[in-house]
């Protein structure tokens, strides 16, 4: 059954268009088709992190309100991997005019081809937030945090108002830029608790995913990257598999540290 995954947080830069690009490519590299869609209306970014600037076609504003197919509109990128750009350019004091029609719509037609459809939403959730929490046709929640207070915060009070919305819609915590050492103030599972979620993935402090994101690569196609196996992880675990919390990312002494 195909899934519809909205990466989402309160807070803005804790990493949410990194995570949706690096599983994107992940999940796409093991055999399932994968739709990406960039929803911040405002300040785009997820076709820098796809390394997909200079594509040209329908962006998903158009699609989605238009009633267009986005099997045909969405732009190839790899064998199994497609994306739908946000705007170019959007007054973003101005209402998108999408209805929930539209949306029902859109969402419909992206699970009957994509194993996968991956949303990416602004800080804060934008004016799709609530009409996607309250969607039927989206299955997963991912919010995304960093360890500090602040994100964590942000993050347990996203998860609140989706739990209020739709009790339905799974809702899990990737811990992103997470630092990978001894004698931390919390444990990683007293982070998730702070949030209240439950734990898809951890992902450590990485120099090279900032670099590697200017550059339009994925963190999932870095070689030997703490950052990379961590999102391996994830879409194995999306997938279906059971691969431990820091499996292939620290020594077990320091997994049994940084777990508590």
């Amino acid at each position: 059954m195909s899934r519809v995954l909205m990466f989402t947080s309160l807070k803005g830069g804790v990493g949410k268009t990194t995570a949706a690009s690096a599983l994107g490519f992940a999940l796409s590299f093991l055999g399932a088709r994968v739709l990406c869609v960039d929803l911040d209306f405002g300040v785009r970014g997820l076709d820098l992190a796809l390394g997909a600037e200079t594509l040209c076609g329908a962006d998903v504003l158009d699609v989605i309100r238009d009633g267009l197919d986005p099997r045909q509109e969405a732009a190839c990128l790899s064998e199994n991997l497609f994306f739908l750009p946000a705007p170019a350019l959007f007054n973003t004091r101005e209402e998108s005019a999408l209805t929930k029609e539209t949306l029902d719509r859109f969402l419909l037609c992206a699970r009957e081809e994509f194993d996968f459809v991956l949303l990416d939403l602004p800080a804060g959730g934008g004016e799709l937030f609530l009409p996607l929490a309250k969607n039927e046709h989206v299955t997963d929640a991912l919010v995304v945090s960093t360890a500090e207070e602040t994100a964590l915060r942000a993050a347990e009070q996203t998860a609140f108002e989706i739990r209020c919305a739709c009790s339905t819609t799974d809702v899990h915590l990737i811990l992103n830029r997470c630092p990978m050492r001894k004698n931390l103030s919390r444990s990683l599972f007293e982070m998730a608790q702070d949030a209240s979620c439950a734990v898809l993935g951890v992902v450590p402090e990485d120099a090279l995913v900032r670099e590697s994101a200017a550059h339009g690569i994925a963190p999932t196609r870095l070689p030997q990257s703490p950052s990379s196996q961590a999102y391996w992880n994830i879409a194995s675990r999306l997938l279906g598999g059971r691969v431990p919390l820091l499996s292939g990312i620290a020594s077990r002494r320091l997994r049994s540290s940084l777990l508590g």
